[in-house]
């Protein structure tokens, strides 16, 4: 069958447009497309785990990354660090996804490819006490920002990007959420805070209202903290409290999560307030519901002698 010569020009000009895209090219226009509707803590993660497959494949054309490179890099990046590789998986096949829908490439390569399983490690928790130790080694300034972190289970970048306008000291709530703030779930929600939670806010409230932030826990400047700053304030403090190298700014989320469970909040409830859109999330702290199980298993004595 002949082919008209505008269709072989139009064939000619998808292979060349496939052939052209190397690596750090879609790196660059998938986090251009990500910036106003991602967080930037996701951007980050994005460009390292595109960096990692430039660093291990070198800056190839995209249409030479095969399932079976995909697998070396995979079994090579697990080998260092599971959750990594796990996370860069993840990431790079959400990317490959939009290059087949932008015609850069036929097909996903990363679909054909599956992750190796294995066990999570547990999430590491903090109680008061050791919060309180950890604080001895924070700036002043910064001290209310983990605090509430620890009485609310927010993301670090949820915190920072809360407004006063998402904050009802009325009714106790927050906004997590808005036209200016995606969250990772992509969802607004509402969650009530604790009274201690409600007395940090208060004790915050601002003398001038700020037309150019109005954040709850800026900076002197008026703008808000970077994730990035935060964390690193909270790690050298935890290393200078002599605690576990595990204990990092997102403990304080699981912390919170651990204090409902063992409270006897249930897991659905929990899955709402910390804004999971999985429960599977959530089931990261099931195993601290030791009590309630056995509680549950009593009830078949009873059952029996009956």
């Amino acid at each position: 069958m002949d082919l008209s010569p505008e269709i072989l020009q139009l064939l000619q000009n998808a292979l060349t447009k496939q052939s052209d895209i190397k690596l750090i090219d879609l790196r660059d226009e998938y986090i251009s497309s990500l910036q106003i509707t991602h967080s930037p803590a996701y951007v980050r993660t994005v460009r390292t785990s595109f960096n990692s497959l430039i660093k291990y494949a070198g800056n190839v054309a995209i249409i030479k990354i095969d399932s079976r490179l995909i697998d070396k890099f995979v079994t090579h990046t697990f080998n260092r660090s599971k959750s990594a590789a796990a996370l860069y998986f993840r990431t790079l096949k959400a990317s490959f996804s939009k290059a087949v829908i932008w015609g850069y490439v036929s097909t996903n390569q990363f679909t054909k490819v599956k992750l190796p399983k294995f066990q999570r490690p547990k999430p590491a928790f903090i109680k008061a006490d050791q919060l309180r130790e950890i604080l001895v080694f924070i700036p002043q300034h910064l001290t209310d920002i983990y605090l509430f972190l620890f009485l609310t289970g927010l993301r670090l970048g949820e915190l920072v990007s809360l407004k006063w306008e998402n904050v009802n000291l009325k009714e106790r709530t927050l906004e997590i959420g808005d036209d200016n703030f995606t969250t990772k779930s992509k969802q607004i929600r509402v969650i009530p805070i604790c009274e201690t939670a409600a007395d940090i806010l208060s004790n915050r409230i601002p003398k001038i209202y700020r037309k150019d932030g109005n954040y709850v826990f800026p900076k002197d400047s008026g703008y808000h903290y970077s994730v990035n700053y935060l964390s690193k304030k909270f790690k050298a403090a935890v290393r200078k409290a002599g605690l576990s190298e595990k204990i990092r700014a997102h403990s304080l989320r699981h912390s919170f999560a651990s204090n409902l469970v063992q409270n006897g909040v249930s897991i659905y409830e929990i899955k709402e307030l910390l804004g999971h859109r999985d429960i599977s999330t959530t089931l990261i702290y099931s195993h601290l519901q030791i009590s309630t199980l056995k509680a549950a298993v009593n009830k078949l004595d009873r059952a029996a002698e009956s």
